[in-house]
């Protein structure tokens, strides 16, 4: 049996509508079925992710009239200025309603239609706001990245500015000043960042990136980017710059001293030498360790210090206090640290002078002598 459509029936003649920022669309309404009568239906317009004012002009009940006969109603529905923000695809409603001489639903015709506004911003920021490198790398790749409208070409300077770190060749980076360019359809780019591997102890160091002289694009965040370069250098240092011991104490023990990179296995070389002392005849003062040798200093991971202990002779001599040098050696001369040299001084407990006399007295026999403890 035919369906009788004894009154007109609104609708929109399609169920999305699209538009740019700053930009209309034109939306039509349609009437069908019974038309030898005037009529009429409203319009309003309601918020979804898009919003009234902010992102386009809001309609509220207004009245679109028909005439007789009349089977379209057309007008441009309009979206504000660029908020130069990238925030993708918005929506809002167009709904219909309080239809005069028809009705809603018959015929496929849809009572409430969205509006997509499509976002033409584009930005341009840092891929991530923080890099760290180890020096010993001697590289840091950083990534610029770039989110909305993809269809233009794009471009921004990358800046570098000291913090901590100096830049310059003979420094602890290459100085930034590097432009990068989007092509249409690209979202990623990326550069290599030139890190100095110096010999110095200098822990963490610190340069930041900036975002400058953008092009056809808007600068997001992040804007600036922080690149941490971490030291692989390491110093070594006695805790002393004199010792003291006694002959009958048979020993002395020294302190090497470990700072900067630590994650890491190393040693550093010491070996002693004769001030004063007669190490190299039979019956020596102490038992030295040879420059030739190179007595090694092994530091495991982790480690900030490790002792020497040198042995002391305990002699029948009749002695002055006598001295020796502790010095730790290097290939790098960067790798030492004040203080880098010690020295030891041997106080002998065999004799003294009875009557005050100092020098060699006791040693040439020309005064009497008892036996004291310096």
């Amino acid at each position: 049996m035919p369906t009788f459509v004894v009154a007109a029936v609104f609708g929109f003649d399609k169920p999305v509508y699209y538009v740019k920022e700053d930009s209309s669309v034109m939306v039509n309404i349609v009437r069908l079925g019974c038309l030898n009568v005037k009529g009429n239906v409203v319009i309003s317009t309601n918020d979804v992710t898009a919003f009234a004012g902010a992102d386009y002009r809001s309609i509220t009940n207004t009245l679109l009239p028909f005439e007789v006969q009349q089977t379209n109603h057309a007008f441009d529905v309009v979206t504000s200025s660029p908020d130069f923000r990238v925030e993708g695809e918005e929506r809002f409603e167009l709904c219909l309603s309080n239809p005069v001489q028809g009705v809603f639903g018959p015929h496929g015709l849809i009572r409430c239609a969205t509006v997509v506004i499509e976002d033409c911003d584009t930005e341009i920021a840092f891929g991530d706001s923080t890099y760290t490198v180890n020096e010993g790398v001697g590289v840091v790749t950083v990534k610029v990245v770039r989110r909305g409208n993809l269809n233009t070409i794009s471009s921004v300077d990358v800046v570098s500015s000291d913090v901590n770190a100096k830049a310059g060749a003979t420094k602890d980076y290459d100085t930034v000043l590097h432009t990068v360019v989007f092509g249409a359809g690209e979202t990623t780019a990326a550069f290599d960042i030139t890190v100095n591997d110096d010999d110095v102890v200098e822990h963490l160091e610190t340069f930041h990136l900036e975002l400058q002289n953008i092009n056809n694009s808007l600068i997001g965040e992040p804007r600036i980017a922080e690149v941490f370069i971490e030291d692989n250098d390491v110093s070594y240092s006695l805790d002393a710059t004199e010792y003291h011991v006694s002959e009958p104490d048979g020993k002395v023990i020294l302190t090497v001293t470990k700072a900067g990179n630590l994650d890491q296995e190393t040693s550093i070389d010491i070996f002693t030498r004769d001030i004063s002392t007669s190490s190299s005849e039979p019956n020596q003062d102490y038992v030295p360790l040879l420059e030739e040798l190179s007595h090694n200093v092994i530091f495991a991971p982790g480690e900030t210090s490790r002792t020497v202990t040198i042995d002391i002779v305990d002699d029948a001599l009749y002695e002055l206090p006598e001295k020796f040098a502790v010095i730790l050696t290097s290939d790098i001369a960067a790798q030492l640290s004040a203080p880098s040299s010690a020295v030891v001084t041997i106080n002998s407990d065999d004799v003294t002078c009875t009557d005050g006399y100092t020098g060699t007295c006791c040693e040439e026999g020309t005064h009497s002598v008892i036996n004291l403890l310096y």
